[in-house]
Parts: structure tokens; C-alpha cells; sequence
């Protein structure tokens, strides 16, 4: 299976740390282009992989969390990378807690941004991706986005971030958001990795969040063992687009501080 992995545009260097960024539910690598192109320009190899069935990615029988983790787990072992973090947004950060199991002991540090463990996907939302997708999309979009976001200016002059968050949906294959959607509902194990992984960990949440709530991440922050944990006021669910420098800057703080 072909995989496609944004870079960054810059070359990869052995001696360089390499961050792996994951993507949402009904998203591509796109969503991580203010972050993955500042970390590659400043020590960083980067891979912001377009999951499975997404974005430039061939299409696959991944349909679990678990299933698309190991596929990323596959392609980095073919890599034969040393020093590898994860950054995982919504669907994503569940993937990236799966991938420290696929990969024990070469995960140093993890990032889980808009998350909730477990993450609860309610029959509405499910159903009107499975059946009329473009409700489902403006669902999303009206509770991922903050009050403020959705009428004020986007930091990225000349973007709308309503329309954008629609659009990117749009461009994936059909009712692929519908199989992540129950892909996120049942994946269950997240509590048990969090407790199992030793490496250092960062939650960034949105204050205004109302897909995946600050407090539906507490029991996942009460779990891990070496953590820090960032909530940004007026911020929503998509939280790379509506503070982007602030997410920006609390990586590259993470992945540089000292061990």
C-alpha cells in the first residue's frame, strides 16, 4: 500500500529527530500545514502522513483505530527511524496512542491535540455521515469551530476556516468520514496504552471545543505518567487553524526542552 507523507519540502537528515503528524476524522495532512512546515525548516524530518483511504493515500481495509496504526507503524519501520515523536489530532491522537504500542520503546514523545479518551461520537453525527454526508459536514463544522472563529478573521490571511473545514471533507473519498467516525467510537483501549506509555507527553485542548470537550481528556491526563497539558482559551476543536502560532509554538517547546 502507498502512503503519502508531507515533508515539509525539506530533505530527510539521519541526524535529525523525525515528528510524524496524524490527521482527524474526514481529514488530510493539510490541516498540519502551518506546524509540520515550520518543524522541517527548524531540526526536524518531518512526515505528515495522509492516513489510509485519505488524501493522496491509496485506499486500504483500515477501518480501526488499530488497523491504521499499524499501517503507519509499518512504513516507519521501513524507515528504520530512531528518534521518532507523534503528533495526533482527534482520530489522530487515538492512532498515535495504538502506534506506542506498535512500536514500543521508539516513541520519545507524544503530542495528543483535541483529544478524548474515550471518545464519544454521537448517532446523529454517525448518521448523517452515513447518509447525507454534507449535514454531517456542517455539523462539524459548526460545533469543531469556536463561536469566534467561524465569523472572525483567520490568522492565515485569505482563508475562511468554515469553508475550508467543509471543503477539506469534501475532497475525501466518499463516507470515509462515517468509518472514521466509527472507527473513533470504538476504539477502547486508550486508557491502557496511555498507562503503558512512559514516554513524555503534551495534551493541547481547545477551551470552546464542543467535539471532543476539555474534560472528556481528564481521565487520559489522570492516566499518563509524564505530562503536561495546554487548554487555549477561545479556541475550538480545530485548533491548528484557529491558533496556529500558539499551536506552533507549544511543539517546538515540547520536542526541544530537555529530556
Amino acid at each position: 500500500m502507498s502512503l503519502y507523507a508531507y515533508t515539509g519540502t525539506r530533505a530527510f537528515v539521519a541526524s535529525q529527530p523525525t515528528v510524524v503528524f496524524l490527521h482527524g476524522a474526514g481529514n488530510d495532512h493539510c490541516v498540519w500545514a502551518w506546524q509540520s512546515r515550520y518543524l522541517a525548516h527548524h531540526g526536524f524530518n518531518v512526515l505528515a502522513y495522509d492516513l489510509p483511504g485519505h488524501g493522496l493515500s491509496q485506499d486500504s481495509v483500515c477501518h480501526t483505530v488499530e488497523e491504521f496504526a499499524q499501517c503507519i507503524a509499518n512504513d516507519l519501520n521501513a524507515r528504520s527511524l530512531q528518534r521518532i515523536a507523534l503528533v495526533g489530532h482527534s482520530m489522530g491522537s487515538l492512532i498515535a496512542l495504538a502506534i506506542t504500542a506498535a512500536l514500543p520503546g521508539q516513541i520519545s514523545h507524544l503530542a495528543l491535540i483535541g483529544t478524548a479518551v474515550p471518545m464519544a461520537v454521537g448517532e446523529v453525527l454517525l448518521q448523517a455521515a452515513a447518509n447525507d454526508p454534507h449535514t454531517a459536514y456542517a455539523m462539524i463544522r459548526d460545533w469543531g469551530l469556536s463561536p469566534t472563529a467561524q465569523w472572525a478573521a483567520n490568522p492565515a490571511p485569505g482563508q475562511c476556516m468554515s469553508a475550508g473545514a467543509v471543503r477539506l471533507m469534501d475532497l475525501q473519498v466518499p463516507h470515509r468520514l462515517h468509518a472514521d467516525l466509527q472507527a473513533c467510537k470504538h476504539f477502547t483501549d486508550g486508557l491502557r496504552l496511555a498507562e503503558n506509555y512512559h514516554g513524555k507527553t503534551m495534551l493541547i485542548l481547545g477551551a470552546e471545543d464542543r467535539m471532543t470537550l476539555p474534560k472528556a481528556a481528564e481521565s487520559l491526563y489522570q492516566t499518563l505518567t509524564r505530562v503536561e497539558k495546554h487548554v487555549l482559551p477561545g479556541v475550538g476543536h480545530n485548533l491548528m487553524a484557529e491558533a496556529p502560532v500558539s499551536v506552533r509554538k507549544l511543539l517546538y517547546a515540547f520536542f526541544t526542552q530537555a529530556q
